[in-house]
């Protein structure tokens, strides 16, 4: 649902690391978009990235290195390139996921995903994620520490 490169980098922070991670992974994209029909698998997973919260972060990601660009290039215009990006950026993606999730997931796993991501409950986890994800983060660092302490001492005795 929101990948874990994500959450490295925003516990990261480094402007560097974002930078080339973004320049490496999405400028990528606006180069080799294809415009081919898409198959029955991947409109059905285009149709679960979407309902999953996927596909949004994927975008987000796009608009906040658009941002960063507009901060490094204030005098150019990146308004066309951006629309353009955001617009075809998820066909594109669907189409790089698609031999992963095949090789994984069938069709009908597909169309139960997308009706558990439709369903209340998978609405309410869509909603609930960043802040699973940020308590997820914190309580494993707690547990990492208290697991080196019991470590350290299993060792110094």
């Amino acid at each position: 649902m929101f990948p874990w490169f994500f959450v490295i980098l925003y516990k990261i922070r480094s402007k560097y690391v974002t930078q080339i991670f973004l320049y490496n992974n999405f400028l990528g994209l606006g180069l080799s978009f294809s415009f081919g029909q898409q198959t029955h698998y991947e409109e059905r997973l285009k149709k679960m990235l979407l309902v999953s919260g996927s596909a949004n972060a994927y975008t987000s990601s796009i608009v906040k290195m658009f941002d960063l660009l507009k901060t490094q290039y204030p005098e150019k215009d990146f308004k066309p390139f951006e629309e353009a990006f955001v617009n075809q950026s998820i066909e594109h993606l669907t189409q790089m996921m698609t031999p992963f999730y095949k090789e994984h997931f069938s069709t009908a796993e597909l169309e139960l995903m997308i009706g558990f991501y439709e369903s209340p409950v998978g609405k309410k986890l869509i909603e609930k994620a960043p802040l699973i994800v940020q308590k997820s983060l914190e309580i494993g660092q707690q547990w990492g520490v208290e697991v080196g302490q019991k470590l350290q001492k299993l060792i110094a005795d």
